[in-house]
């Protein structure tokens, strides 16, 4: 019974205080912290001076680099000898970081154009590369037709390059690529035509061309082999034009090319004062060809101006001549020189205008400078040119005459008068005067005084000599 009693008051205990949740004991209130001495509030931490934050840095304003071009005086006699010479006086320009050189040419035709399309059908040929391996070969094909027809508008560009036409190539190779894997085969095979025209060392890689294709591009290749050349007879309207065969330099017209391959080829003429002309040429073995390209004037010739300007070379003005062609060209310096053959000698005469001042900056600079080395001496020839000389288009102050002191000055006066060849008589002059007028006043000072009026007979000693006055 008794422990019966115990395990009741046990199970009552446990209903009581483990059935219903405890009561949590109230939270003291957390008291606030007194401060103390040595707990004082911190002070915020002013920033140091290395601390401090980062002010954007303002860009400097940098000198805006003059342009300069460069026409030469050379006879057609003299040009093939003196060639060199001209070529590392323009290396010369170029390598000089205070300016900025541009060819006339360049200047007449502004070919930056031509640089950004060629930049912008770089970009769509980076965005089919894309498209290809994301298998959308319908996209692919319209971004690489652009870049084509950009490249092909833009061979006064790619003459510039290095690698010439190598980005037209790059281009025609992708399309050809993206019309295989899209099911045309045709295309294909007539893009890969165009393609070792322009680039007759095309040849299967495994890295170029997918593996499917090593049966076309090999068949293709062996019949571009099998059709041979032809030869091509080109004439310009004027001759002497420059002529490029798919963006390189073949020589100056009239010229007969030997080994054109067959397909399409683009045909480029330079003349200068004329605009540069680009056009398609189809060429079909082993018939022979004859092509002539009629270049157009530019609206505003400058060359007119150059016989002017070289007929004026030398005064410290800028004649009208030149004022002209440097307002044509748009340029700040205008660099116009004379090149003559002496045997195995070139003779070089070189004046820089300022077209902004209107006058010299430095010249004549001349020099004899050898044919077969020209490089050291031509150079040397342009630094000189440039040595010392304000390119910002404004004149030099004035230099200021420094202050002297009254004394100083006093000095230096007496110095040059004592230098001065008519020191001796002055001075002598001087003396005379000055020993006379001191003889004079003793004598009229020194003599005695009669009291009588001067009319009535006074005397005056004048030079020890008695004279009465009547």
């Amino acid at each position: 019974m008794k422990v019966r009693y115990i395990q009741l008051l046990l199970l009552a205990g446990l209903v009581a205080f483990g059935g219903r949740p405890a009561r949590a004991a109230p939270a003291e209130k957390p008291r606030p912290r007194q401060a103390t001495p040595t707990a004082e509030k911190s002070r915020p931490r002013q920033a140091t001076p290395t601390a401090e934050k980062s002010r954007p840095r303002q860009a400097t304003p940098t000198a805006k680099k003059p342009r300069v071009t460069f026409v030469v005086d050379v006879t057609p006699q003299d040009y093939k000898s003196v060639k060199r010479i001209l070529k590392w006086l323009r290396k010369g320009l170029r390598r000089n970081q205070d300016l900025k050189y541009i060819p006339m040419q360049r200047l007449l035709e502004k070919p930056r154009g031509s640089m950004k399309r060629i930049r912008r059908a770089v970009k769509y040929m980076d965005q089919a590369s894309m498209a290809i391996k994301g298998l959308e070969f319908g996209k692919a094909i319209q971004l690489l037709q652009k870049a084509v027809r950009k490249l092909e508008y833009s061979f006064l560009g790619l003459l510039r390059l290095r690698v010439k036409a190598q980005p037209l190539a790059d281009a025609l190779r992708l399309l050809a690529t993206a019309y295989f894997l899209d099911g045309q085969a045709k295309l294909a095979k007539e893009t890969i035509q165009r393609l070792l025209v322009i680039d007759p060392k095309t040849r299967y890689k495994a890295g170029r061309f997918p593996r499917q294709m090593a049966q076309l591009v090999d068949d293709e290749r062996l019949m571009f082999d099998e059709f041979g050349t032809s030869t091509v007879v080109i004439k310009t309207e004027p001759p002497g034009a420059r002529v490029y065969l798919n963006a390189h330099r073949v020589g100056r017209s009239p010229i007969t090319i030997k080994g054109v391959r067959r397909g399409f080829n683009y045909l480029t003429a330079r003349y200068p004062g004329y605009r540069t002309t680009t056009m398609g040429l189809e060429v079909d073995p082993p018939k022979l060809q004859r092509v002539t390209i009629k270049l157009r004037k530019f609206k505003r010739d400058p060359v007119p101006l150059l016989g002017g300007s070289y007929a004026t070379m030398g005064p410290r003005v800028m004649s009208s001549a030149m004022q002209a062609l440097a307002a044509r060209l748009k340029v700040d310096i205008l660099i116009v020189g004379r090149v003559l053959k002496d045997q195995d000698l070139g003779k070089v005469v070189l004046y820089a205008y300022d077209a902004r001042l209107k006058e010299l900056l430095r010249g004549p600079v001349k020099a004899s400078i050898s044919l077969d080395f020209p490089k050291p001496k031509s150079l040397e020839m342009i630094q000189m040119l440039f040595s010392g000389v304000r390119l910002d288009g404004t004149k030099p102050p004035p230099p200021k005459k420094p202050k002297t002191s009254f004394w100083k000055g006093f000095k230096e006066r007496m110095v040059r008068f004592r230098r001065w060849r008519g020191f001796w008589p002055t001075v002598g002059s001087v003396a005379g005067i000055l020993v006379t007028g001191l003889v004079v006043g003793l004598a009229v000072g020194l003599q005695p005084s009669s009291g009588l009026p001067p009319s009535l007979g006074s005397r005056h000693v004048i030079f020890a000599h008695p004279l009465k006055r009547f």
